[in-house]
């Protein structure tokens, strides 16, 4: 992962909403360690969300969104739950 865009809520692609970007290295790692999740079987809410994050590659290939809820949990396409971030506090 070599940049992240954030987008507030769940306006992704809006014309009226600007996403943050991140590219730098020390802030990378900060969210790559902010976002460490606690393993095991999730549940999920029934809510939509927010904010989203899209994670690209260094060739700018697209590897993931992760959507924030609750202010607690990550959801991403793969997973069958919501999972626990294993420090909330630090996101």
């Amino acid at each position: 992962m070599t940049r992240v865009r954030v987008w507030p809520g769940r306006d992704i692609g809006s014309a009226d909403v600007l996403p943050a970007e991140l590219e730098d290295a020390a802030e990378l790692d900060a969210l790559r360690e902010a976002l460490q999740i606690v393993e095991g079987p999730a549940r999920s809410c029934s809510c939509t969300g927010g904010p989203e994050s899209e994670t690209f590659a260094a060739d700018g290939r697209p590897i993931a969104s992760l959507t924030m809820h609750m202010r607690v949990k990550l959801r991403t396409a793969p997973w069958d739950g919501d999972a626990p971030l294993r420090d909330p506090a630090t996101v």
